[in-house]
């Protein structure tokens, strides 16, 4: 606030000299412009002082906003690395799971392909044994006529001497005979 105080000072002497009244006038106004100068420089010294002060806060927050983006930006990269390398581990784990069940399945196919070779072995030995076993019965089965045989000394070396005289009936049946002579050489059926 400016003041400008107007001080008509009388001269006793010379009250009409304008001159010196103008004088009066000036030097107190001069006085006065100083005080308001001073007071404007002060003012604006305190401005300024205001002006610096605010921006030194503004950088202060500027600097601390930038310092929490920053600690928050590492906070963020953090938690991503750290969520990254779970999901690696996690990958590879799941990885050496799903190994170890083709692994077991391998094996456990392996497993069955033997058995089963196992097994196709176990029954073509027991077919041949059968087949073998079935040659042999009908080999035994069967009598080839050689010189001195009656059909009698057939069927009791077929059936035994209690089961001669029936085996003697089964022969001549199974052969379609009506007599006991039979040739040598002929191929006879023996029943069971």
């Amino acid at each position: 606030m400016i003041v400008i105080v107007t001080v008509i000072v009388l001269n006793t002497h010379n009250n009409d000299d304008p001159v010196k009244q103008e004088e009066n006038k000036v030097s107190v106004a001069s006085s006065s412009n100083k005080e308001d100068k001073q007071q404007a420089a002060a003012e604006k010294e305190q401005k300024a002082k205001a002006a610096k002060e605010k921006a030194d806060k503004k950088a202060k927050e500027d600097a601390a906003k930038k310092k929490a983006e920053k600690a928050k930006a590492e906070k963020a990269a953090a938690e991503k690395k750290e969520k990254d390398q779970k999901a690696k581990e996690q990958a590879a784990a799941e990885k050496a799971k799903q190994e170890q069940a083709a692994k077991e399945q391998a094996q456990k196919e392996q497993a069955a392909k033997e058995q089963a070779q196992k097994e196709q072995a176990a029954k073509e030995k027991a077919e041949k044994e059968q087949q073998a076993e079935k040659e042999k019965q009908q080999a035994a089965s069967s009598h080839t006529v050689a010189a001195g045989d009656t059909l009698y000394s057939i069927a009791r070396a077929a059936y035994g001497s209690a089961g001669a005289s029936s085996g003697v009936a089964k022969i001549k049946q199974a052969n379609g005979l009506s007599g006991d002579s039979v040739p040598v050489g002929t191929t006879l059926v023996i029943p069971k």
